[in-house]
């Protein structure tokens, strides 16, 4: 937030109960959120299970972009890999099949950083020969709905977001009725890995 939106914040809420998803500097507040480091873990144990050296990790925009970074690069510095050399960044979407297309031959797995690019991945290694799930595992990321109506059925890692908007309306409640009168707290919730046909994933 820029300062004086944070300012303006302060003000309006006063003594009013806040729980929130977002970190606002300076307002003290409950707050609920998935655990990104935690999911670019799970990516980078994905990667490394597929064989780092035939793998590649598609990182694009969204929320929590940067710490799913940082936590996939920490698995892979940790067993020796070097990152830079799986990790793809790419701003735009309109890029994925030329990404794809780079290292279509010699990629046997890809994780995407979400589901919906995911898909756009899966269609483009079906255009060059390679089948998703056969040739070629993919993990998304996100656990939409579609995700499981596809076929083949999208593995993905599901950062609970249910379980972050669950959890701070009990927050919320408690505070409400004063069974909860400790100070502000931050909470992240773990991600699962959900394993469908695309990856046969589990750790």
């Amino acid at each position: 937030l820029e300062p004086a939106a944070a300012e303006t914040l302060r003000r309006r809420i006063g003594r009013l109960t806040v729980v929130s998803r977002s970190a606002f500097p300076d307002v003290e507040c409950d707050r609920f959120g998935s655990d990104f480091r935690e999911v670019g873990r799970l990516v980078g144990r994905f990667l490394l299970t597929e064989g780092a050296a035939s793998s590649m990790y598609i990182d694009l925009p969204g929320e929590g972009r940067a710490a799913r970074r940082s936590g996939c690069e920490e698995v892979l510095g940790a067993s020796g890999v070097d990152p830079d050399a799986v990790i793809v960044s790419v701003e735009s979407a309109d890029d994925l099949e030329s990404v794809v297309a780079a290292r279509a031959e010699r990629v046997k797995a890809i994780a995407v950083s979400n589901d919906c690019a995911a898909v756009t991945v899966m269609l483009a290694l079906s255009r060059l020969g390679r089948a998703p799930g056969r040739d070629v595992s993919v993990l998304g990321q996100g656990n939409y709905p579609f995700a499981r109506r596809i076929r083949p059925a999208l593995s993905t890692i599901d950062p609970c977001g249910y379980d972050v908007g669950r959890r701070a309306m009990e927050a919320l409640m408690q505070r409400l009725s004063k069974q909860r009168m400790s100070a502000p707290e931050e909470t992240l919730i773990a991600p699962r890995v959900v394993a469908r046909d695309t990856a046969r994933v589990g750790f």
